[in-house]
């Protein structure tokens, strides 16, 4: 399901002239029934509006005063969102002869004086703003509209934005109704408010919300999907047209971007991740080589080389609707990646299935947690959508996860991919305090008397300071540095360095490629 909530407004959008028809009580509790949440949005305050709207127990949650407060009518909380109106600013109000009503933090009053009201917020310098909602003046601080307040409403219920459709009616419904992944306006609606929505309900108010509600229950809004061009990311450029290349972040199924070493598969993943990720999505990111590192788009980082996250930890941090998160997976041996998958995943898919989040899981090396010997599974078969595999060979994977898959993209792609924001080096963590096991290097000297193994470049570097010069030399002079930095691991600029190095002395040689690793690689790992 992708539409778990429906937030509203409530005058002329919920109530026709302060009244619930039957209508529309009769679609709300069908909403309800169907698992999905409601919350009022309204620039009423609270108490006026508790007595206005018989059976507001109904909503999950109530925001009042334009953003300003918060109401959960299971508990009967209230929450104040903003402080309160300055007595000082109250006084010059009631000096210019201005009728108000002060709330908890709002002061609504009418058209004309908003022009009173504005010079008295410019006399005192108060960081405040007016808000107007067809004939009504609002006054609130700065910051606080609707969207702030359904932001608060939602990380109290559980809930993302995106995983939320709105409508409304009005000037002050702009804020939440952009905020909402998919925005109604009732057929009453202003204009501009119309102009900017993705649906405008054939009938008005209560009617017309009884409307998006039915669409709601059918089919999830899927008819509308292809309205929501808004929610598109950019992943490239078609040569031939020039016209972009669009990911749609829900009706893409599971994505599969495969190819070899230096193909472009790691940059195309990562700009994809950097895109969902600016959008506001909640991901979750395995990443079993340490590529992504904190503070990556803003997601936090668990576990390390030597210690893998634990499953009450990921819950921890997945319970916030707007934290992203990065698996480290550096402390799981290969062997040991699809137990942990199968041991962490359930949690997971429970609260994908009661609030749609983390909206995408994103498997970097992906044959490493669905090897292609594993057997199809309810697992798998839930992976099914919001799901990023990147591997080397789409082949390595499991058969269950390449049917699972909608769209793949083979390296190099039929378009010019972007280019991702984020600079990365490939391999960083893993290759500083990872284990290359069959990429390590080996230090034996010119007779093949020693077996020193370097599993990293931690390691590398360790072996490198106590190292006899005779055998430290045989390797430089052999290009065996060089050769692995560029070829093993990739790193060119590295094995430049190394080359550069080969016709110094030992100790010169030494400090110049130990440096040079520390640089670029141990100290930021």
């Amino acid at each position: 399901m992708r539409y778990f909530v429906l937030a509203t407004d409530y005058d002329n959008t919920l109530a026709d002239h302060n009244v619930v028809l039957a209508e529309t009580r009769k679609a709300i509790d069908a909403l309800k029934k169907s698992g999905r949440s409601l919350v009022l949005v309204t620039g009423r305050m609270l108490d006026d509006l508790l007595q206005t709207f018989e059976g507001s127990d109904v909503c999950d949650a109530i925001v009042a005063e334009n953003g300003a407060v918060l109401y959960l009518p299971k508990t009967k909380e209230r929450v104040a969102l903003a402080p309160a109106p300055p007595p000082a600013f109250l006084d010059a109000l009631r000096r210019r002869g201005v009728p108000f009503v002060a709330g908890q933090s709002i002061v609504a009053t009418e058209q004309p004086h908003d022009v009173a009201v504005l010079e008295a917020i410019k006399e005192l310098a108060l960081e405040l703003h007016i808000v107007f909602n067809k004939g009504a003046v609002m006054v609130l601080p700065t910051g606080v509209n609707k969207a702030s307040g359904l932001a608060a409403a939602l990380e109290r219920l559980g809930f993302s934005a995106h995983n939320a459709a709105g409508i409304g009616d009005a000037e002050n419904d702009h804020a939440f109704l952009h905020a909402c992944e998919f925005a109604a306006a009732v057929a009453n609606a202003l204009p501009s408010l119309r102009d900017e929505a993705d649906l405008v309900t054939s009938k008005p108010a209560g009617a017309g919300v009884a409307e998006l509600i039915e669409a709601m229950i059918e089919d999830d809004l899927l008819r509308f999907a292809a309205r929501l061009q808004r929610r598109t990311i950019e992943i490239g450029t078609d040569p031939a047209s020039g016209a972009a290349v669009t990911l749609d972040p829900y009706t893409a199924g599971g994505v599969l971007v495969a190819g070899g070493s230096k193909s472009g598969k790691s940059k195309l993943a990562l700009a994809i991740v950097e895109r969902l990720m600016a959008k506001g999505y909640q991901l979750c990111i395995f990443d079993p080589e340490g590529d992504y590192e904190p503070p990556f788009g803003g997601a936090l980082a668990l576990g390390d080389p030597q210690t893998p996250p634990r499953p009450e930890q990921v819950e921890a941090v997945l319970a916030k609707p707007g934290q992203s998160l990065i698996l480290n997976l550096l402390g799981v041996p290969i062997e040991a990646r699809p137990q942990f998958v199968d041991e962490i995943l359930p949690s997971m898919l429970k609260l994908r299935e009661r609030t749609g989040r983390p909206h995408w899981l994103v498997f970097d090396e992906a044959h490493h947690f669905f090897p292609a010997e594993r057997g199809g599974d309810a697992l798998l078969s839930a992976l099914s959508s919001g799901t990023l595999y990147v591997t080397v060979n789409a082949g390595l994977l499991s058969p269950a996860v390449r049917e699972n898959v909608e769209r793949c993209i083979l390296m190099p792609p039929p378009f010019v991919p972007v280019e991702p924001e984020t600079p990365r080096e490939r391999h960083r963590r893993k290759y500083a305090k990872g284990e290359l096991r069959d990429k390590s290097f080996v230090f034996t000297g010119p007779h093949d008397r020693m077996q020193l193994r370097a599993k990293n470049l931690q390691t590398f570097v360790e072996l490198a300071r106590g190292l006899d010069d005779e055998t430290w030399t045989y390797h430089l002079r052999n290009g065996d540095y060089a050769r692995w930095f560029g070829e093993t691991l990739g790193d060119d600029e590295l094995a430049r360095v190394a080359a550069s190095a080969e016709r110094a002395s030992s100790g010169d040689s030494r400090s110049t490629i130990v440096e040079a690793i520390e640089r670029r690689y141990t100290a930021s790992a």
